[in-house]
């Protein structure tokens, strides 16, 4: 619509400024009345008067070579969209064509869309629905009279994609992507059992919602009162007056302390790798020593450090052997393997830990913060005890 009031615009201003001027320079040559000097003051007061004109028509032949260009692009993207389309589609189709939309709140054009989408099985052709498009859109399906199909799926896909994103688009089995409501109590549950919620989170006080608004309304009424007498009567030494009326609020500066902060204790840089951290911890207590060979007498040389914390961070991390040997430099896939089937066992990981634990029992930090010197208290988050019989708690 742009390009075609440009267009319009420029038509007009063609005929107006340059048509006629061209016209009226032809005549003036033309005059056999007029001597030659005349002729040219004449042509020089015609450009003169018709400049503005001419300005306005050539801010608009560059308004519109802009615009030519653009439309240029988008139509080199929409042929990039269509001819990468396929490998979207490999990857895509099946999902959209299975997964299961809650269409609630949804764009009634996009459902349209989705649902002939799904109920064709992804065998789509020209009656598909067009309406979730944009005009440029739906003109870029078309190629010599031809439909594109490749071009219509990628742009679904698109749009299915930012619906999704948005919140306008929601799934029905799914715990990020479903509809606000649905992490709601509903409706009828809440109606229900109302009762029954207002104890458990011992809300009773507040049922009643009329009269906790008005209890609240009534509390904030005598706050106002009460900030607005000590204002008055000078107490309040954090607010300020404008000669205008208007007021500012000081806030209080914080006392400063006398404790050392914690920054100066710690390296500048914003994070610790694992396997630095891993690393010095071995330095200190040495617990990569538990993991030994399965064959005791087993004479070949041992495999490097940084081999064994390679293995250690792909499993404590779930990453796998495979990956984290691909990924890590200097790490062979099949030393990191041997290293792992020989020399990791549920004793040598429960005697590496014993001796990091040992060495932590050696440290004063934690003997600072005993109430009890006889009495240990410690946190044991992750930690496991088997029973030997079925407990209720121990599940």
């Amino acid at each position: 619509m742009q390009r075609h009031q440009t267009i319009k615009e420029l038509v007009v201003g063609l005929e107006q400024s340059v048509l006629q001027t061209l016209e009226t320079v032809e005549r003036l040559v033309a005059d056999t009345g007029l001597t030659e000097h005349e002729k040219l003051a004449a042509i020089e007061s015609v450009l003169e008067t018709q400049a503005p004109q001419r300005e306005t028509v050539t801010a608009q032949v560059r308004q519109l070579g802009r615009e030519a260009d653009s439309a240029q692009h988008e139509a080199d993207f929409f042929a990039q969209l269509s001819k990468r389309s396929l490998k979207l589609q490999t990857r895509v189709a099946d999902i959209v064509r299975y997964t299961l939309f809650d269409f609630t709140s949804a764009p009634s054009a996009l459902v349209d869309a989705l649902i002939h989408f799904q109920q064709m099985d992804g065998e789509i052709d020209k009656t598909a629905p067009q309406l979730f498009l944009s005009d440029d859109e739906c003109d870029a399906l078309m190629d010599d009279g031809r439909f594109q199909v490749s071009l219509y799926k990628a742009l679904l896909f698109a749009k299915v994609a930012d619906a999704i994103k948005s919140g306008a688009l929601n799934l029905v089995y799914s715990h990020r992507y479903r509809s606000l409501d649905d992490y709601l109590i509903s409706p009828d549950d809440w109606t229900n059992h109302r009762t029954q919620y207002l104890s458990r989170s011992e809300l009773n006080r507040f049922a009643d919602c009329r009269q906790t608004l008005q209890d609240l309304s009534l509390l904030l009424d005598q706050q106002y009162h009460q900030t607005n007498d000590r204002i008055e009567r000078g107490e309040n030494a954090f607010i300020k007056f404008r000669p205008d009326g208007s007021f500012f609020v000081n806030t209080p500066k914080e006392e400063e302390t006398d404790s050392t902060p914690l920054s100066t204790f710690f390296t500048e840089r914003k994070y610790i790798s694992l396997l630095e951290v891993l690393a010095t911890v071995n330095q200190a207590t040495g617990f990569l020593d538990e993991f030994e060979h399965w064959q005791r007498k087993y004479q070949k040389g041992r495999p490097p450090e940084k081999t064994f914390l390679a293995g250690i961070i792909g499993y404590g991390c779930d990453i796998g052997q495979k990956k984290i040997a691909f990924i890590s430099k200097q790490i062979d896939e099949s030393e990191l393997e041997t290293t792992i089937n020989w020399y990791f066992s549920l004793f040598s990981i429960q005697a590496a830990n014993d001796r990091i634990v040992s060495f932590l029992d050696q440290l004063d930090m934690p003997n600072l913060y005993r109430r009890e010197p006889d009495r240990l208290h410690t946190s044991s988050d992750g930690q496991k005890f088997e029973v030997s019989v079925e407990s209720l708690n121990a599940n």
